[in-house]
């Protein structure tokens, strides 16, 4: 038999082999990263993995103490992930110049990969009709008062913890 006399056999096969591939998937870069120390530099972040964009954040928790906590969402060629880290130290930058004095050094302690089309409401969160700074709603973007996932960030585990969306209200 020649290849053209297989070639819609073999072409049968190929397409089917492709439906039953499970679709391919970015996997959260963070993940890969809990624990791990990064530093934001002149230049940007060092140690980021390359596509990995910061597109908004807030701290949480006691603003005042030495090593606050902070919430903070990034992009990744589309995808968004909620990172939740603890500034180790700030970056400093002399205010009169805008002159970069020297590096912050931040700790990824937890992430996880947010559903598409959905964005964060800042925190915070009332739970049990206690505001709870540490939490945050995740809403479709579509419905922003529909909160499809709760997430808190508790200091104590160092986890993103996911809360029934019953007991909160955002």
């Amino acid at each position: 038999m020649s290849f053209h006399n297989n070639f819609p056999r073999i072409m049968a096969l190929a397409i089917t082999s492709l439906l039953f591939t499970p679709a391919i998937t970015l996997a959260n870069p963070l993940e890969t990263l809990e624990g791990e120390v990064y530093y934001i530099t002149a230049d940007g972040h060092d140690g980021f993995p390359e596509g990995l964009e910061m597109r908004e954040g807030a701290l949480i928790g006691d603003l005042s103490a030495p090593q606050p906590y902070s919430l903070t969402i990034y992009d990744y060629h589309g995808q968004k992930i909620l990172s939740f880290e603890q500034i180790l130290s700030p970056p400093t930058t002399d205010i009169r110049t805008a002159e970069h004095i020297s590096d912050g050094k931040i700790q990824i302690l937890d992430s996880v990969t947010l559903p598409e089309n959905h964005t964060w409401l800042t925190p915070p969160c009332r739970i049990h009709q206690q505001e709870e700074a540490e939490t945050l709603a995740i809403v479709e973007l579509s419905d922003p008062f529909d909160s499809q996932q709760i997430w808190r960030a508790n200091q104590e585990t160092k986890q993103l913890e996911l809360i029934p969306v019953e007991q909160v209200r955002c």
